[in-house]
């Protein structure tokens, strides 16, 4: 059972998500990648990560350096799944998209503040608040008595969006079995300047694999402070997310 207001989980990948965070997420459709790509770099992060442990260094410094191994664990996959699309890539089809993005909405509001998607071929990336459980209707923190019972953390919220798009997706194209990867990448978004690299990386991701021109509109992004998402990095001077 997982503690609600706990800031640490576990699946495959280790998770940090603070009550009231904003987080970063890609998740992927379970035949996203060739499954000995998968344990390549799944290998790979994981002796470096043991490396790390074994250098002697502050709890800080190899907290700092375990980051920047995740991140470059998820760069390898998502250079990966951008530039070579493998697999079925069924949210090309844009009524299995609309499918997974009404649940991406469903509890928008209520859960959580919806603030951008992108849904790839193949692969699906969200940033999302969750300031909206835990603060009231006249601004005040609420009682975190109440949040025990109340607060709904990131992984549920994503068990909850993967599993209902999945049932539907595979009720819709006729076929059964496991439509996503188990484990997400999701990351904590702790500075207003890093947010503002993950939203853009969000909206361009469609630009950035060659999905669409500079100028066109991809039908399965959404920005909450973009009017129209469109791919202009001009104006927007997307950086990586990281």
């Amino acid at each position: 059972m997982i503690n609600p207001l706990s800031t640490f989980h576990r699946s495959r990948l280790p998770h940090v998500s603070p009550v009231g965070g904003t987080f970063f997420v890609t998740f992927r459709l379970a035949d996203a990648l060739p499954q000995h790509l998968v344990l390549k770099f799944r290998d790979e992060y994981y002796k470096e990560v043991a490396a790390l442990k074994t250098m002697g260094l502050s709890g800080d410094e190899l907290n700092r350096r375990t980051t920047l191994a995740r991140r470059k664990y998820f760069g390898r996959f998502e250079h990966q799944l951008d530039q070579r699309p493998y697999g079925s890539c069924i949210l090309e089809n844009p009524a299995c998209a609309k499918i997974l993005i009404e649940q991406i909405r469903k509890y928008d509001g209520d859960w959580y503040e919806l603030q951008a998607y992108s849904i790839m071929p193949n692969h699906v990336h969200l940033l999302l608040n969750f300031v909206e459980q835990i603060v009231s209707e006249d601004q005040s923190y609420q009682n975190p008595d109440l949040l025990k019972s109340t607060y709904v953390p990131l992984c549920r919220v994503l068990q909850r969006i993967k599993g209902a798009s999945a049932r539907y997706i595979n009720k819709y194209l006729g076929q059964t079995g496991t439509l996503w990867q188990k484990d997400s990448y999701d990351h904590w978004i702790r500075h207003n300047e890093k947010w503002e690299n993950f939203y853009y990386y969000t909206l361009n991701n469609p630009f950035k694999a060659g999905l669409i021109e500079e100028g066109e509109i991809w039908p399965f992004s959404y920005g909450k402070y973009d009017t129209v998402c469109t791919a202009d990095f001009s104006r927007r001077n997307a950086k990586s997310a990281d």
